[in-house]
């Protein structure tokens, strides 16, 4: 899906649309191993959360990216995954899965501040825990995000 004379912002957004427009939401995986739900996703074309994140994991590491998995906080009703991912000198979350539940949020290079406001409106959704885990910037990237419908 990455072609030649992509700049960063290009490859890291084909990735992200492209697991967002293959994967339909299950709603349960083995969350046992990232690559066996990186697999997963990539064969089946199904999964839930996990299988998201560990196809972004996967296709990010392969394309040259460092990141950092995220897990929310162990005693919100339910778990979700998503990745950090280092661009352009700094740490950004990134999440493929098409979020629907409250209105279309599009998770594609986004700041602590940005996902702790998605949070205020679907709760706990970006809740996690903080140790270890690199702040980003403070500022938001002007960069588009289509809508995804999922």
């Amino acid at each position: 899906i990455v072609k030649p004379g992509m700049n960063d912002l290009d490859i890291m957004s084909e990735i992200f649309y492209w697991i967002a427009d293959h994967i339909n939401y299950t709603g349960t995986s083995d969350k046992s191993d990232w690559v066996k739900g990186a697999y997963l996703g990539i064969t089946r074309g199904t999964g839930d959360c996990f299988n998201y994140f560990a196809t972004a994991k996967a296709f990010l590491t392969r394309a040259g990216y460092e990141t950092i998995p995220i897990e929310r906080v162990k005693d919100a009703k339910t778990r979700h995954y998503w990745n950090l991912v280092y661009y352009d000198g700094a740490w950004y979350h990134f999440d493929p899965l098409p979020n629907l539940a409250k209105y279309h949020y599009v998770c594609l290079l986004r700041t602590d501040a940005e996902v702790a406001e998605y949070s205020k409106v679907n709760p706990r959704f970006y809740e996690f825990d903080r140790a270890d885990i690199p702040e980003t910037p403070t500022e938001p990237l002007d960069i588009e995000r289509k809508i995804i419908y999922g």
